[in-house]
């Protein structure tokens, strides 16, 4: 962050991320477009973090947005973790963008971020609050998973794929999929005629606070 930025936007971690964006969503950011850019431009990354931060005007004080509010604006915010970058904004009046990119509601739409080829996790709107669980397709593959160690009867492996979820945050949503996840997995172990408790599988369930910014 230069001298003359208002508003930190590189994020240290994809925890800081996650734990960022869904504190911006209960302070009113519920609408985001998010940005996967091409990692082996990395060295474009700065020129590209300038131009989406003069195009939404996310360079603002706290006064600044207060200002905005009062008036019905909109506010923008922009943050970036390595490739994924995220362009957020409160409801109200959006003013003259050129170009303006397309947008979603997150209470219509979970925000979905890909970490990684096989780890997808989504920000959900759920009853007026914001969470965390993993989208449905990184879900299904930990249930796919798990039925093939079942069937070789390998607990010890379905134990060690399930605490490897211990590594995500322990936001409400991860943590009620986690326990379904044991509950599948007991079942799928009895059936296939090995005995398995839900104690063996020790969940995190205290969620860990990140740093999100240097």
């Amino acid at each position: 962050m230069d001298t003359i930025t208002k508003q930190q936007y590189i994020v240290t971690s994809w925890q800081g991320l996650m734990q960022q964006l869904v504190f911006l969503a209960g302070q009113g950011y519920t609408f985001y477009h998010v940005i996967y850019l091409p990692i082996d431009k990395a060295h474009k990354f700065p020129a590209i973090d300038t131009k989406l931060i003069a195009k939404y005007q996310t360079n603002v004080s706290k006064y600044q947005r207060y200002r905005l509010k009062q008036k019905n604006r909109a506010n923008f915010i922009y943050l970036r973790w390595e490739h994924i970058a995220v362009v957020l904004h409160t409801s109200g009046d959006m003013g003259e963008i050129e170009s303006i990119d397309s947008f979603n509601s997150l209470r219509d739409q979970a925000m979905a971020i890909q970490l990684s080829k096989y780890l997808s996790l989504a920000i959900v709107w759920d009853n007026g609050k914001t969470t965390v669980r993993l989208h449905k397709e990184s879900y299904r593959t930990f249930k796919m998973v798990i039925e093939g160690y079942a069937k070789q009867q390998l607990k010890r492996k379905i134990i060690e794929t399930i605490q490897k979820l211990n590594g995500i945050p322990s936001y409400r949503g991860i943590v009620e999929q986690k326990e379904l996840l044991v509950a599948y997995a007991i079942k799928q172990l009895e059936f296939h005629g090995t005995s398995a408790n839900k104690n063996e599988f020790r969940l995190l369930k205290r969620r860990k606070l990140y740093k999100v910014f240097e």
